[in-house]
């Protein structure tokens, strides 16, 4: 829950972070979402390990979170590798799981 770290002037903030066996599961949660927001998700991606290098080697799997995701957002998340939750029937589901493939 809310990780944030500092490297020199530069700042991480996590809405989550889960750190498994292998993988290192990054969690941005927000009330509505756009192609902006995955792209900012997608940025701290690429900069994880710079900012924990405790758990550089691991795979970082992006996790966008929002009760309604418009599809046209699943689609361009899943172009960028990175998993949509969202409300389906009465839970939060994965709704793009093929964004996960390695």
């Amino acid at each position: 829950v809310r990780v944030k770290r500092r490297l020199g002037s530069k700042t991480m903030e996590l809405d989550a972070l889960l750190v498994c066996k292998g993988v290192a599961l990054i969690n941005e949660t927000k009330s509505s979402l756009n192609n902006r927001d995955v792209d900012g998700l997608a940025a701290k991606l690429e900069t994880f390990d710079d900012f924990f290098p405790e758990y550089a080697g691991k795979r970082c799997v992006g996790i966008i979170a929002s009760l309604y995701i418009d599809e046209s957002v699943v689609r361009y998340a899943t172009s960028q590798k990175i998993l949509c939750m969202g409300m389906k029937d009465d839970t939060m589901r994965v709704l793009n799981p093929e964004a996960a493939q390695p």
